[in-house]
């Protein structure tokens, strides 16, 4: 037993007395410097509430919200702030923009200018009868597309939309009086792409004959 107690006398005289300080409870710790960061392994103090540190690799991507730069003030915004330039987008001041930003019309006024064959008669009513004209469909008299007779020719002044196609023929105000070939031989249906992106558009045609004509 005296041995004993002789080693452990030895020990303490060697090494000292435990320093208690060092050993000190979580609670007894000064308060952990929230902005510290640690280069080390990546380690980051975040701010929890345990005082523990968490490696920033497991933590998501920040949320950020819209920069300032990003706002958009609608009620401030003048009017050609609603112009936009992506392609074929409609906008709200009857444009609509086409390729490379160019902006053009979203409607245009086209011109039916039709060249008539010699043996039609003065007092002959000419129609335009098809689809894509915004009335009724395929209507061999119908008034809104009565055309106006000037010399040997025959007009008409519609408005369409832009890249609007229209599938059409001439009429004498029947389909016994459409137009035809030379021979009186029934032709295709006439079509037309609207491209508004020069203003106004004007079609040109020139009608050969009426199926009638050759009775």
């Amino acid at each position: 037993m005296k041995r004993t107690s002789l080693v452990l006398s030895l020990a303490l005289s060697l090494t000292g007395c435990p320093d208690v300080e060092k050993y000190a409870t979580d609670a007894e710790l000064p308060p952990l410097d929230l902005a510290m960061v640690l280069d080390a392994g990546g380690l980051q103090d975040v701010g929890r509430s345990d005082g523990q540190l968490v490696d920033s690799s497991d933590l998501g991507a920040p949320d950020v919200g819209p920069t300032d730069a990003s706002l958009f003030d609608a009620e401030n915004a003048s009017d050609d702030a609603s112009l936009r330039s992506d392609s074929g987008i409609e906008l709200d001041q009857g444009l609509v923009s086409v390729d490379q930003g160019t902006i053009v019309p979203e409607e245009c006024e086209v011109t039916f200018l039709a060249t008539l064959p010699v043996s039609t008669t003065e007092d002959a009513e000419i129609f335009i009868a098809g689809q894509g004209l915004g009335v009724a469909e395929w209507e061999p008299d119908l008034v809104d597309l009565r055309m106006t007779r000037s010399d040997g020719s025959a007009q008409l002044v519609v408005t369409l939309g832009h890249l609007s196609r229209v599938t059409y023929k001439y009429t004498r105000g029947g389909w016994p009086t459409v137009e035809s070939t030379l021979q009186c031989a029934e032709i295709d249906n006439r079509s037309v792409v609207v491209d508004c992106a020069g203003g106004s558009v004007l079609i040109q045609d020139v009608i050969l004959g009426w199926t009638d004509g050759c009775l």
